[in-house]
């Protein structure tokens, strides 16, 4: 089992949902909130499956309920506190850890981490108190401790297209030269020193825009904006690029409602990102991670955002993430390019935690 920091945090999730019985839920600054948990049932593993019932013991069921084998909590408790030592202090961008691989393999866990295809990263069942249910949860899991997680993956699937005018086909040589760190950003520039327009034209993925536009039809231009403005601006920040929108107040909606109107679309963006949305699949609302998102924080602690509170789930993917820029020789944008006698250039779109 070798893994880096965001997949073994996975299993330290695992691991100490199991030792404690709980998890509390957080408020928009990823404070606790102690009055609002949810009380674990079980867990279930559908790769290997099994499910994990919490009781006075840990019981471990089939799925023909048959029961392989139960264990004291401490076991899992003290297995919780080495994994979490173990990834603190860990280096390199993978690594082992043989004896909580040995306690995985105890309790016939043979998987790390849920198959990429897969949104949810853990699947709990909880004791519903307010409606008196047992609900199955889906949740993503994102890790504070390692290096800052991805919430949108870049791809060529996630670049817009512009087109550039006023800029000439025997221009697109002298700009597409220019190179160093912020190549990107400099071709941008010169392509504006020239007097040249740039305009959002279309999506690469006709996927990801349907998906965006089921969510809200003026997603892919408003977004596009986003992407626009952290290529050719100073800030990266979700939150700072929002107020330089509303500032610019691209839809023209006008002094009145632009506040609430861009905060609102970003917001819902994120969260539907965060709760299965992707440029590659198509999208019908229906969330693939039906609980919600898990954070362990940097000294160990696990908070959870339910859907069920959304403006505090929204408020605080507003406030920790930020735009990144992915490869633009692996995905393929940044570069002018003629079509049809007309120009354009492709920006890419990465969405990644502040911490």
């Amino acid at each position: 089992m070798k893994a880096n920091k965001g997949e073994w945090s996975e299993v330290y999730v695992f691991l100490k949902l199991l030792s404690e019985g709980k998890i509390y839920g957080a408020d928009e600054n990823l404070n606790k909130i102690s009055d609002l948990f949810y009380t674990l049932i079980k867990i279930i593993r559908y790769n290997e499956q099994l499910e994990f019932f919490y009781d006075t013991k840990i019981k471990i069921y089939n799925t023909d309920h048959k029961l392989l084998l139960a264990l004291p909590i401490i076991d899992f408790k003290n297995k919780a506190i080495k994994l979490l030592d173990e990834i603190k202090n860990a280096s390199g961008s993978s690594f082992e850890i043989p004896e909580i691989e040995s306690f995985m393999n105890k309790i016939y866990c043979t998987k790390i981490k849920a198959p990429s295809r897969e949104k949810r990263d853990i699947t709990i069942v909880v004791k519903d108190l307010e409606l008196g249910a047992e609900p199955e949860l889906g949740f993503s899991i994102k890790s504070q401790i390692g290096n800052p997680s991805t919430l949108l993956n870049a791809g060529q699937t996630t670049n817009f297209i512009y087109e550039v005018k006023n800029i000439r086909k025997n221009q697109i040589e002298k700009i597409n030269a220019l190179e160093g760190r912020s190549k990107i950003k400099d071709r941008l520039q010169k392509i504006k020193d020239l007097k040249g327009i740039v305009e959002y034209s279309s999506m690469q993925s006709q996927t990801f825009k349907n998906n965006m536009e089921i969510i809200d039809s003026s997603l892919p231009g408003l977004i596009a904006e986003y992407v626009f403005s952290f290529f050719t601006d100073s800030s990266n920040k979700i939150l700072d690029l929002t107020n330089d929108i509303i500032s610019k107040d691209p839809l023209n909606i006008g002094d009145e409602n632009k506040n609430a109107f861009y905060k609102n679309k970003i917001k819902h963006f994120l969260r539907s990102v965060s709760l299965g949305m992707t440029p590659t699949n198509s999208w019908d609302t229906n969330n693939e991670v039906t609980g919600g998102f898990i954070v362990v924080k940097k000294d160990g602690e696990i908070l959870c955002y339910h859907i069920y509170n959304k403006e505090d789930f929204e408020n605080y993917l507003y406030k920790n993430t930020k735009f990144d820029t992915a490869s633009s020789g692996r995905h393929k944008f940044g570069l002018l390019y003629a079509d049809n006698n007309k120009i354009f250039f492709k920006l890419n779109l990465q969405i990644r935690f502040i911490t």
